[in-house]
């Protein structure tokens, strides 16, 4: 062999050699990745195959969330992992602007999804039995698609501005960035556009979604309290089968004690349990109050209809559990809340701080390197934040299970 032949042997052994930390980083990423693709994956396929999933319109905003999150396990982390495997980008600018225009867009589209899955429970909430009226197909579409020309459009003219038209700033043949992160004007938009405004809309909105629980739940309880069951008078005959009795006499929304708990029950599972999808809970709680108007609607003409006595109250059974679901809806809203702040929090700071004092080299390799995984971590939990709560997902999810494990178990 000759020198040189040696010296290029020595180059390309040195090249993929990698500490023991890089090692760990190396098939952490890769492992990360497998979880991103396989948890996302699993939630496009059930949409694809299960019409009850298909037909319900809320699970088109989690179809979109799993698209944007599959794209980052497909191409933000792999590539990540080999930028990392050969020391330096290996790829040049052109491939570094189209994954930086990618990941940058898909991320971006990611917190928007939770923007839309977030506001899609509040006006459940809102609007009650006419959401299924109001949050069409083709309302959620729109909702989707103007999320989606944000996020591309924010992106793209970063792009033209700063990497076609500007002097390059980073070193394509050592480094992959945008151009655009370098300036500390782009830097602060791209933190209210990409963080700071979907993280308050969120909030408020959860914000919002709990106090009307509460409220609710409060009203319930005050107005069941308050209506003490009168054993001297019993309820008067109407020559209308009985129905004005359980009827309201201007909204024509039934008031039975009974219906009402279990429309207040299956509202609040839905909020904070998010085991029933938004278009579920609507029909739930048309289904109930039609079988009640029904089976009222049909007592004879001429015989008394009177409220179901219990020997106990709904609203006591109601105000028992009534702290209890306050704490589980507070619970689960925090979860939420709090994953999105832990995994987008941290690269926005070190960002601004790179920026603001990058003639310092403040932001060490690792602080970076911890700041990124979190925030494409994200696209992995997710899945299980999101989809897997949901009562026809986590049907979908066993039933894959299943037909991937009994191969194995028959033999």
């Amino acid at each position: 062999m000759s020198s040189e032949d040696s010296v290029y042997a020595e180059n390309i052994t040195s090249e993929f050699e990698l500490p023991h930390e890089g090692w760990v980083a190396f098939i952490g990423l890769w492992i990360a990745a497998l979880f991103t693709i396989i948890g996302n994956v699993m939630v496009i396929a059930s949409f694809i195959i299960y019409r009850d999933i298909r037909n319900k319109v809320s699970h088109l905003f989690l179809l979109n969330l799993a698209i944007s999150d599959l794209i980052v396990g497909l191409m933000s982390l792999p590539l990540d992992n080999l930028w990392r495997w050969h020391d330096r980008w290996p790829y040049g600018k052109i491939p570094c602007i189209f994954w930086t225009f990618v990941d940058y867009t898909v991320t971006t589209q990611s917190a928007y999804c939770i923007v839309l899955i977030s506001t899609d429970r509040y006006l459940l909430i809102k609007k009650g039995l006419s959401y299924t009226s109001y949050q069409t197909k083709t309302r959620a579409l729109w909702q989707i698609s103007v999320s989606w020309l944000i996020s591309i459009g924010f992106h793209l003219i970063a792009v033209i501005l700063f990497e076609v038209i500007t002097i390059d700033v980073v070193d394509f043949d050592e480094e992959c960035e945008l151009n655009a992160v370098q300036h500390l004007p782009y830097t602060i938009t791209a933190l209210f556009v990409e963080f700071l405004i979907p993280l308050g809309i969120v909030i408020v909105l959860y914000i919002k979604i709990y106090a009307n629980i509460r409220e609710r739940t409060a009203g319930l309880v005050t107005t069941n309290k308050q209506t003490k069951p009168n054993k001297k008078k019993p309820p008067a005959e109407s020559k209308d089968s009985g129905l004005a009795s359980e009827v309201g006499p201007s909204s024509g929304v039934l008031t039975d004690s009974k219906s009402l708990d279990e429309v207040e029950t299956i509202t609040d599972d839905a909020v904070t349990n998010t085991t029933l999808s938004p278009d579920d809970i609507a029909l739930k709680i048309s289904t109930r109050t039609n079988a009640g108007l029904k089976t009222i609607s049909s007592a004879p003409k001429n015989s008394p209809t009177t409220l179901p006595q219990k020997s106990e109250s709904p609203s006591r059974r109601k105000s028992s559990d009534s702290r209890g679901k306050h704490i589980q809806a507070a619970k689960m809203l925090s979860i939420l809340v709090g994953v999105f702040i832990i995994c987008w929090l941290p690269y926005n700071i070190a960002l601004i701080v790179d920026v603001v004092y990058r003639d310092h080299d403040i932001i060490s390799v690792l602080v970076w390197d911890i700041a990124n995984y979190l925030l494409w971590l994200n696209s992995a939990v997710n899945p299980l934040l999101y989809a897997y709560t949901n009562v026809y997902f986590r049907r979908s999810f066993y039933n894959m299970f299943r037909w991937f494990v009994s191969p194995c178990c028959t033999h």
